[in-house]
This record gives structure tokens, sequence and C-alpha cells, in this order.
């Protein structure tokens, strides 16, 4: 392990910030994704829904019918979906994300060491191309999750509204919402999946420097939670997260905690 560059003064470390502007890029992406299956369903609805209304039971034998034939339409737009929007490019999109945040901390910590110490750290960052693979994988996964989840409901809307009566226009308004709730997750998951992954990062490299221990920052707003905002300021060791949640008896490092846009700055030794 590298022996950890010294402090040539007592003066404050320039803050590390969150990684905030790479949260919106990678929810831009991930919104054009959504986009695309938006469009799809608009049009498929636009082809289909009318038809598939006129043929609203009227007799209990009639129901499987109509719903076989709405299974069919939302199993026909998944095709498509998965045809312009294949899982490479959502691993392009999950990868640039992360190079992204990647960059912006080694920035960040690079200028921190550079002013405190009057010298330039040396990082091998041996392990992270493979941490950047996992924050992929699970990033894959998370935006899957979001597209099926919307692809069932959007199912459920139409055959909900084929049953009761609901007009073409009712139902295209439910769908509108449901595609907000998607945005609305799509967002949550990029703000968590940078923050903590620039909190995962900062760890990796701080300790690859030979850093041990670090101070608790917060973003300083009115968002920050009580216990995080308790932990401002306040020295801990890399080798025990401290309790974030008293009540569960959560331990998580900044970054680390749902939503956590806490950093970590790191405590490098006095001369």
């Amino acid at each position: 392990m590298a022996r950890p560059p010294k402090r040539r003064n007592r003066r404050r470390l320039v803050k590390q910030v969150w990684p905030r502007t790479e949260a919106r890029s990678y929810f831009d992406d991930l919104r054009a994704i959504l986009a695309v299956l938006h469009q799809l369903v608009n049009a498929a609805l636009e082809r289909e829904l009318r038809a598939i209304l006129a043929e609203a039971p009227r007799r209990d034998e009639r129901q499987d019918a109509v719903s076989d034939r709405i299974s069919r339409m939302i199993g026909g737009i998944k095709v498509t979906f998965g045809q312009r929007i294949s899982e490479s490019r959502l691993r392009e999109a999950a990868r640039k994300a992360g190079n992204r945040v990647a960059q912006n901390q080694r920035k960040q910590l690079d200028r921190q060491v550079k002013i405190a110490t009057g010298i330039d750290p040396f990082l091998v960052d041996i392990h992270m191309p493979e941490h950047i693979d996992l924050f992929v994988k699970e990033n894959v996964s998370l935006i899957t999750s979001v597209a099926e989840k919307s692809f069932s409901e959007i199912e459920q809307i139409v055959t909900r509204g084929a049953r009761s009566g609901t007009g073409a226009e009712g139902i295209s308004k439910l769908i509108q919402k449901r595609f907000e709730v998607a945005e609305s997750r799509a967002n949550l998951i990029a703000r968590d999946q940078t923050a903590k992954l620039f909190g995962e990062i900062n760890e990796l490299r701080q300790r690859e420097l030979g850093v041990d221990g670090y101070t608790w920052r917060t973003s300083q707003d009115e968002r920050v939670r009580a216990r995080h905002e308790f932990l401002d300021g306040k020295p801990q060791k890399w080798s025990k997260p401290p309790i974030v949640d008293v009540k569960s008896g959560r331990r998580a490092h900044p970054g680390f905690d749902y939503q956590c846009r806490c950093v970590a700055e790191p405590i490098l030794p006095e001369d």
C-alpha cells in the first residue's frame, strides 16, 4: 500500500462535491431510452387500441380473447423495443456514466491532494475496470427492470380499461402518468447510482493512497438527513463505516446510503 502524502499545513482541503452533472447526463440517457418505449406504445395504441375497445367483452366468454389480443400487442412492442434498444446500448449508457463519474472523482481527489501536499498523487487504479464492470452489470439490470415494469403495468391498464369500458382517451392518460412514474424512477436510479459509485471509487482510491480515514462532509442543504448532518465534520475510518440509521443500526460510508450526496474528505497526515 502506498504511503499517504503528508499535508503541508492545516488548511482545510478543497471540498469534493457529489457528481450532479454526471447524474443529470445519465438521467438524460435513461430518459431517451424510455422515450423510445413511449413512442412505440403510443404508435401501437394508435393502431390497435380502438379496435381492441370495440371488441371489448360484452359477455364473459369474450374476455380471454380480448386479453390475448392485448398481450400480443404488448409482446410485439417488447420485441420492437428490444430491437431498438439492445442490451449493448444499455451497457453503453451505463459505462459512459460510470467512466464519467470515475473521471470526475479522480480530478477532484487529485486536486485535493495536490493543493494540500504539493504532490501529484500516483494512482494505478488496478481494480477500477472491474469496479466499472460491476456498475454496468447492476445498472443494466435496473434499467431493464424499469422497462419490464412499464410493460406489465401498461398491459394491466389497457386490460382493465377494456373491461371497465374506459375510453381510449382515458387509457392514454393513465399510460402517460405511468411513463411519468417511470421517468421519476429513472431519475432516482441515475442520482443514486452515480452518487454511490462516486463514494465507492473515493474509498478505493483513498485506500490505494494509503489514506485510512476521512471526514464526513454533507452537501449542506435542506435535503440532508438528520443523521448525516450529525456526522458532518466528524472523522471516520474506512475500516469501520459509521452508523447512518440509529433505529436499524445500519452503517455506511458517504455516498453508500440510498440517495446520499455526502462525500468523504481524506484525512492526510500532518508534517
